[in-house]
């Protein structure tokens, strides 16, 4: 793994890099790329054959059509220890944080679900249980989604940012220091982060938890599995050590990170 710790943020990206981002924006419909993909463009090479592989089904609406088949195992809605308390925001703050949610709700389900793809695939997991039921669908078109660009942790607040890195060490992964992008967005509001980690918090330490991202995990997989036999994946790959780390972490996002983040993502906006 330690040929792939780092990431290349979009304004710090090569001509050849920030090309393939513009394309993943333009066929996921969101204005920004992903971590995972981030991590890929260490290695341009593994960006560009993951891209290669998966950038068709965004574009065919296939994964659009995927998500709305996705079943996320959050917790009831509506439950007082489950509903964030925005009420100290002021109503621009309240724009900001409702904007941020609703661009991460958008883009982790079809993350997670375009990853499960690619890692079946590159597998060889490419055998669904039955039929393939997953046609073409209307392709998202760019957001129009106002989130601001993606801070680092140094220029947040320290208090806000111990909150975020707080509940990223309550998640898979924790203990490697991964703090899920959302939680830094937030944290541009200090407060909008203190209402968050009171939700978050008891949510990730629920007995219910490990059930809930069990079964989201579950229906990711199966929608992959149906995705996965009709991907292209014959473009020659990376070299071995480190295609198979790479492909080894997009697993564990899968498993964890993104899957997490799904189910957070729709406690904190109210289940939309």
């Amino acid at each position: 793994m330690s040929k792939i710790i780092g990431e290349v943020r979009e304004e710090d990206a090569s001509d050849e890099v920030r090309a393939i981002y513009a394309d993943i924006k333009q066929a996921t419909g969101i204005p920004y790329v992903n971590l995972i993909f981030r991590h890929l463009a260490v290695h341009p090479e593994m960006l560009d054959w993951a891209w290669d592989a998966i950038g068709p089904i965004y574009r065919e609406g296939r994964i659009a059509a995927a998500v709305k088949q996705l079943q996320i195992a959050a917790p009831q809605c509506g439950r007082p220890e489950f509903t964030p308390d925005w009420s100290g925001l002021s109503a621009t703050d309240l724009q900001q944080v409702k904007a941020i949610l609703a661009f991460y709700n958008r883009g982790n389900p079809s993350n997670l679900i375009g990853l499960s793809t690619l890692v079946a695939a590159a597998r060889g997991d490419n055998k669904p249980a039955s039929p393939p039921r997953i046609g073409g669908g209307e392709v998202n078109n760019p957001a129009d989604i106002a989130v601001p660009p993606l801070p680092r942790p140094e220029q947040l607040d320290p208090d806000a940012v111990a909150l975020a890195r707080d509940l990223g060490k309550l998640q898979i992964g924790g203990e490697r220091g991964i703090v899920p992008s959302l939680y830094l967005h937030i944290a541009l509001c200090p407060a909008a982060m203190v209402a968050a980690h009171r939700v978050v918090r008891p949510l990730l330490t629920a007995e219910t938890w490990p059930q809930q991202l069990a079964d989201t995990i579950a229906s990711a997989r199966e929608l992959a599995a149906d995705l996965a036999a009709s991907i292209d994946v014959s473009k020659p790959r990376p070299p071995a050590d480190i295609f198979d780390a790479y492909i080894d972490m997009a697993n564990l996002f899968t498993e964890a990170t993104i899957p997490e983040m799904v189910i957070v993502g729709k406690v904190l906006g109210g289940g939309s």
